[in-house]
């Protein structure tokens, strides 16, 4: 008799379900078990006490040591599920979901080397694993390096080819390789597999978008908010996309709708202010900006937006006070230089402009002789 064991294993970016020990018939395998039907009813604690209970019986069971593992990443104790995993390895190097998950925790660990390290070996010891391949590609793509990336997420889809997430992390890298059509045809598949995967939605509309297909990509998000109307994130993308587009007003639309869904996202209230501050819409922007800076008072962005905002009211003292509390958070912020820039010169300072002109040559020329354009005129 088999038992199927699934344990799931978080990346951060998605959840993966490892399939299949095989029937164990000792008190120690039948102890392992019942810890993985504990689990997968959400009982961790029991889970844990079951297995260490088989650890007692066999010290050297290898899936007792992986699932322990499991158990413990999925309570956040990773220094512990590190070692569990390891121990693992050390009776059956040869299963590649031990790697995997191996290396999906040195990724959540911001250990990024050694989860390649993993990511390979998980695929050296079975070169059929689709989810190492996958991993190991999802791993060079969050790297920002597409071209590697590339040919494993290739194999993954070919592997794997009944998975959308394959599908759509290969567009991802196609994507950042400004290879659109290509993504498209990725994206697409991994929406005909799971007609709801909003990842796919918002990364087609964005591709059509960034081919000049505007109308496309409004046509796949206002389909997919009909679906989902309650849903901030498609609101939010979809305001990114119109923002991008110079369409202003309705991009005010949806970042407002994607506020009032979730009045908690400090980027939106931030995008919803820099998008008012396009239409000269300067309460709105003012408003808006006070809502991300009430959200989260350690975001730099907030208050470089309020800084500008309160620059469009004639509040010049408190734009500059905006724009300083946006420097004490992030100094070689070039945005708020010039925002400070700007203030100097409205309230005749020409030498404070000056001195700010002087910090924007090294952070960002553009600015620099835009700010230089001013106080010439």
């Amino acid at each position: 008799m088999m038992k199927k064991v699934f344990m799931l294993v978080a990346t951060g970016l998605m959840i993966f379900a490892f399939a299949a020990g095989a029937a164990f018939a000792g008190e120690a395998e039948n102890l392992v078990n019942k810890a993985i039907d504990a689990a997968s009813e959400g009982r961790l604690d029991d889970a844990e006490e079951l297995l260490q209970e088989a650890l007692q019986l066999k010290p050297t069971l290898a899936e007792a040591h992986y699932n322990l593992g499991v158990v413990l990443e999925s309570k956040g104790e990773f220094d512990q599920a590190l070692w569990e995993y390891q121990e693992a390895l050390k009776f059956k190097d040869n299963m590649p979901e031990i790697h995997n998950s191996l290396g999906n925790l040195y990724w959540k660990m911001g250990k990024l080397s050694e989860a390649e390290k993993a990511f390979k070996k998980s695929i050296e010891v079975d070169e059929s694993f689709s989810l190492g391949w996958s991993n190991l590609g999802r791993l060079l793509l969050a790297e920002r390096k597409p071209q590697e990336a590339l040919s494993y997420l290739q194999k993954a889809a070919l592997l794997a080819p009944e998975s959308p997430q394959n599908h759509y992390y290969l567009g991802e890298a196609q994507k950042a390789l400004g290879d659109y059509e290509s993504a498209i045809a990725q994206y697409n598949k991994a929406l005909e597999l799971r007609p709801d995967y909003t990842n796919a939605k918002v990364a087609l509309a964005f591709a059509y978008s960034r081919m000049g297909m505007v109308d496309k990509g409004t046509e796949v998000f206002k389909e997919a908010i009909a679906k989902e109307p309650d849903n901030p994130k498609l609101l939010y993308n979809f305001g990114i996309m119109l923002f991008s587009n110079r369409q202003y007003n309705a991009a005010a639309e949806a970042f407002a709708k994607a506020g009032e869904l979730d009045p908690t996202s400090v980027e939106t209230w931030n995008n919803l202010s820099q998008t008012y501050l396009r239409l000269q819409s300067y309460q709105r922007a003012l408003d808006a900006a006070q809502k991300a800076v009430e959200v989260d008072s350690q975001s730099y962005r907030a208050y470089n937006s309020l800084g500008f905002a309160l620059i469009g009211v004639d509040r010049y003292e408190e734009a500059m006070e905006a724009f300083e509390k946006a420097l004490a958070l992030e100094p070689n912020f070039p945005d708020s230089h010039f925002g400070k820039g700007v203030v100097f010169l409205l309230m005749g300072n020409r030498a404070g402009a000056a001195k700010e002109v002087e910090i924007l040559k090294i952070l960002n020329k553009g600015m620099a002789t835009k700010l230089e354009g001013l106080m010439g005129q």
